[in-house]
């Protein structure tokens, strides 16, 4: 598994029921690894394994696959690259996350994925198509700074998004 972060800080916590908003990837942009990520690459993935899918794709910190920190309410692509609103859980690891992020521990997200497809050019690897297995909050470096978080905010903030 291949691991691409992306940095930036978090806005707005709720400590008490927050769900997290944002960005884990960037359309278009060449990482600090030399990668572009183009659109249509998490299609699949997401359709197979994502929230409406089989929910496999989870929502971690530091990669570590021991300690998921919420679930997946929605992972979808749009124009800016692959946009995220995860529900973090009311266990200890949710709540010290929530913690972390308002004290700006936390500021970066990075995905968890396998190429499955790309074309390799001079000037940058182009990833056409992954398998994504995880989505990461982040305590150390991320490889791409182009994506903004969107912020954390109330479960009743995101259910009325819902019913628009």
């Amino acid at each position: 598994m291949e691991l691409k972060a992306i940095a930036e800080n978090f806005k707005d916590v709720d400590v008490k029921q927050g769900v997290v908003t944002g960005y884990l990837a960037h359309f278009g942009s060449k990482d600090g690894d030399g990668d572009v990520i183009m659109p249509g690459s998490f299609t699949k993935s997401i359709q197979e394994n994502g929230p409406m899918g089989t929910k496999r794709i989870k929502y971690l910190l530091d990669h570590k696959t021991d300690n998921a920190v919420g679930v997946f309410q929605e992972l979808k692509e749009d124009d800016t690259g692959l946009y995220y609103e995860a529900k973090i859980g009311r266990h200890a690891s949710g709540r010290d996350y929530l913690l972390m992020v308002e004290d700006g521990i936390i500021n970066q997200h990075s995905i968890g994925f396998k190429r499955m497809k790309q074309e390799i050019k001079s000037d940058a690897k182009y990833i056409k198509e992954v398998k994504l297995y995880e989505g990461s909050g982040l305590q150390f470096w991320a490889a791409n700074g182009n994506t903004p978080i969107t912020g954390i905010k109330s479960m009743e903030d995101y259910s009325k998004q819902l019913e628009n």
